[in-house]
């Protein structure tokens, strides 16, 4: 009598498993497609939201007075006692801060 309730007990157990485990895979199955859609959205928003990269950078830059060759521009700023200004790297130098009013930048 009790190997009869045993085996009933465990095919209830078994039935009742397989019901929960059913259901757990396939809530676990739509989760994890949840968040991978996620990550990739995440990740196109964060490349689209990107601000654009100034088109000046790199090209060469001059004193507008002389014309004196100063090197290739690597990016902007602004100084505080300046204002906007360019930075400068010359070569086989360190980069340089220069007025923007001050240069005259051309292609490369």
């Amino acid at each position: 009598m009790e190997t009869i309730w045993l085996i009933t007990g465990g095919i209830v157990a078994l039935g009742l498993f397989i019901v929960v485990a059913k259901f757990f895979f396939r809530l676990l199955r739509h989760l994890i497609i949840a968040v991978v859609l996620g990550v990739v959205l995440m990740f196109f928003w964060y490349a689209s939201s990107r601000p654009p990269k100034n088109p000046n950078i790199g090209k060469h830059a001059y004193v507008t007075r002389t014309g004196e060759y100063l090197g290739e521009v690597t990016g902007e700023a602004t100084d505080p006692q300046r204002g906007p200004v360019w930075i400068v790297k010359p070569p086989n130098q360190p980069p340089t801060s220069y007025k923007k009013t001050a240069v005259t930048l051309k292609e490369k």
